[in-house]
């Protein structure tokens, strides 16, 4: 038998064992050399571009699984070159998709809209109204990644019309998904909430337990914004027991990262590192690196807030280490940002603010406006921190233009607070009014539960003003 018929055998067998094996991680790890020896032989050949196509296809999928997103790079890009050599439109288009998928998830948002807006073209090119759809969710969730979430939201109506226009159910509970996240990060929750329990309601019509549980972990992350943790905390709950009945380890792995993080805002810190422990060991065994690199920085937070900062730090260092392996420049800076205000609470505002500005640099570099924004109001807090009050507004000013610019009003709430404070700091209290009441009117408007609370101090330096006023007059 000729070399090449042994290697296609080689390839074709494993080709076979990865459908039998899909959603066996440990085998695909245990037989990676193998599959690459044959990948090796099939891209430096290129005799056999269908398979080469096929073989992107199938192990992609165990790529992603185990944030292996180099890989699916580097592979799309043969498995794009293997499709174009057979004019095969709709495999260069879904490899496509799936490489920017994957420098999304690198955080390289420039260069994966760049992709995904060429496999869109190709989709129109051979109208596939399907492909079209999800390519246009795929560069919504770039701009949603961005911050840009007008400009998301008007991207997943497109793929709503479309899954709407074909009867794609599947289709159409993603985009309704979308939708809903946008309209909840955008701070309109009154859009938000309807459609959740809209796309809640036709997966209990499928009967797809997994997705069932999905959509109550987005309803927990909805009433979570608005500050209702504890109803929040009943729909994560309720999505964990769905995920553990049905055996998905992967979606009870980010239900208990969510009911980590209701907890941690709950102050109960302690169960927060329970729940986070318990995802990490999860995600662990799944080799789901992403999902470890996420519960290391959740554990790291916990330990922040529980005063234990040489444990957060070491938490936040190891994440940093895991997606640096990735090359996640994302988590990096999202990461370096938290590490900053472990070091602010040490009271080394200089290296803190040396460590926000890197994170500042990153979220710039992958053109994150919101996590550019949420870097320079880290800058500002940890120069009012400082006592560097008038240095500090500048900061904030900076983040809140660009929180109106993408009009993210929970975000442009949150530092407007501490823009406030910082005026009542320098005295200036007229102004710091001026800014907090628009902070109350926003919490009053979508029921949050710091809205008494910011109330009466709103009420104090009004109060404040007036005495003040009245002992001006002569």
């Amino acid at each position: 038998m000729k070399l090449d018929q042994i290697n296609e055998r080689h390839a074709r067998y494993y080709l076979y064992r990865a459908q039998y094996h899909f959603f066996n991680l440990d085998w695909f790890e245990q037989e990676y050399l193998q599959i690459e020896r044959a990948w090796q032989w099939l891209s430096d050949r290129v005799f056999k571009p269908q398979l080469m196509i096929s073989y992107f296809q199938t192990f992609q999928h165990f790529f992603d699984r185990s944030s292996r997103w180099q890989e699916i790079i580097h592979w799309g890009e043969k498995s794009v070159r293997a499709a174009q050599i057979t004019d095969n439109k709709h495999a260069e288009a879904d490899s496509l998709g799936k490489i920017g998928l994957g420098l999304v998830n690198l955080g390289e948002l420039d260069q994966a809209l760049t992709i995904q807006q060429q496999a869109l073209k190709i989709h129109e090119q051979i109208h596939d109204l399907k492909g079209k759809g999800n390519a246009l969710c795929n560069i919504g969730t770039i701009y949603h990644r961005r911050g840009e979430l007008e400009k998301a939201i008007e991207l997943y109506e497109q793929n709503l019309k479309i899954a709407e226009e074909i009867n794609d159910q599947n289709g159409l509970e993603s985009a309704l998904s979308n939708l809903a996240l946008a309209y909840t990060d955008l701070g309109e929750m009154k859009k938000a909430i309807p459609l959740h329990h809209r796309v809640l309601e036709l997966s209990q019509k499928s009967g797809d337990q997994r997705k069932i549980a999905m959509r109550l972990n987005n309803l927990g992350l909805t009433y979570a914004h608005l500050g209702e943790l504890n109803r929040a905390k009943d729909y994560h709950t309720q999505a964990m027991v769905i995920f553990r009945k049905i055996n998905n380890a992967k979606g009870e792995s980010n239900s208990l990262g969510n009911l980590g993080l209701i907890f941690y805002r709950l102050g109960n810190y302690h169960k927060a590192v329970e729940m986070f422990g318990a995802q990490l060991m999860l995600v662990r065994q799944l080799r789901h690196r992403l999902g470890e690199s996420n519960a290391l920085g959740n554990i790291g937070l916990a330990y922040a807030e529980l005063g234990d900062l040489n444990k957060a730090i070491d938490y936040f260092s190891k994440r940093l280490e895991l997606a640096s392996e990735m090359d996640d420049q994302r988590s990096i800076g999202i990461t370096l940002n938290n590490l900053g205000n472990v070091y602010v609470k040490l009271g080394e505002i200089e290296q803190a603010t040396s460590i926000f500005e890197q994170a500042l640099t990153i979220h710039r570099n992958n053109k994150d406006t919101r996590r550019e924004g949420i870097s320079l109001g880290n800058i500002g807090q940890a120069l009012l921190d400082a006592g560097n009050t008038k240095e500090a507004i500048s900061y904030l000013e900076q983040a809140i233009g660009i929180f109106k610019k993408i009009q993210d009003q929970r975000l442009e709430s949150c530092t407007l607070w501490k823009l406030g404070i910082a005026y009542e700091k320098l005295g200036d209290l007229q102004q710091a009014v001026e800014v907090m009441k628009i902070t109350v009117d926003y919490e009053q408007a979508i029921g949050h539960r710091d809205a008494e609370k910011d109330n009466e101090h709103l009420n104090r330096l009004l109060e404040k003003i007036k005495i003040d006023s009245s002992s001006d007059v002569p």
